[in-house]
């Protein structure tokens, strides 16, 4: 006879599974969301497909900013000369970023914005970025920030890519800096998928743009600035 299959662990006592996505934030595997990425697919889509076929989840919680950037290099097709885990494969890590800022710290502490810029330039990108904190009035942020945002998920021709440094308390979510890449534009509902690397946590989804602006003005204690974009 077959033996009875033993009673799962119980969970721990004090950890997550998962949290809500709050408003205004739209998962994008709900059917709002499922609509707004259709109504992008025309135009506002062109970098979605290449970002999730390197998407992955951060491997440590402050990792966030690493991971950002190893789903970019990834997707750009950027040789790292180095070899993934011993193996014969070369394909970027987060373990490889280690220029810039001590890697044990980073585990500790994350990046600010401008180490994540540093760590762009020190794998030989080119990037051109921006501090939410530099434009004279939020209606300027704004403007500023979609045409980045249409010169890269928008550009058919161009192979650009948006990483964007925010604070999640802004969108009533848990934690506060964090970075993702931008997967998609809706131009008709004006809103950007978030594509968070914390999956452990949110799925990806879409939020108004003028929000996430709002959410890259608030101040990073680390630095003392605000957070901020970059075109890589």
């Amino acid at each position: 006879p077959s033996l009875p299959l033993p009673s799962p662990p119980p969970p721990p006592q004090y950890s997550f599974h998962r949290r809500v996505l709050p408003p205004p934030s739209i998962s994008l595997s709900s059917p709002s969301g499922t609509s707004l990425f259709k109504s992008s697919l025309p135009s506002g889509a062109h970098r979605f497909f290449s970002l999730t076929s390197h998407f992955s989840t951060q491997d440590e919680p402050a990792y966030c900013g690493l991971t950002t950037l190893v789903i970019i290099l990834n997707a750009l097709n950027v040789d790292p000369r180095r070899q993934w885990k011993g193996t014969v494969w070369r394909y970027y890590h987060e373990e490889m970023l280690n220029c810039c800022k001590d890697l044990k710290v980073i585990k500790e502490e994350g990046i600010t914005f401008s180490t994540f810029t540093c760590l762009v330039k020190c794998q030989g990108l080119a990037l051109i970025s921006a501090y939410a904190d530099s434009f004279s009035s939020l209606d300027a942020l704004i403007s500023k920030f979609r045409e980045a945002v249409k010169e890269t998920c928008c550009n058919e021709k161009e192979e650009k890519y948006l990483a964007v440094s925010y604070s999640r308390k802004h969108l009533r979510q848990t934690g506060d800096g964090h970075f993702s890449p931008l997967g998609a534009y809706d131009s008709t509902s004006d809103k950007v998928l978030i594509l968070d690397t914390a999956r452990f946590k949110y799925q990806p989804h879409w939020i108004p743009l003028s929000t996430l602006c709002s959410a890259m003005l608030l101040t990073d204690s680390s630095s003392g600035r605000s957070r901020g974009w970059a075109v890589i």
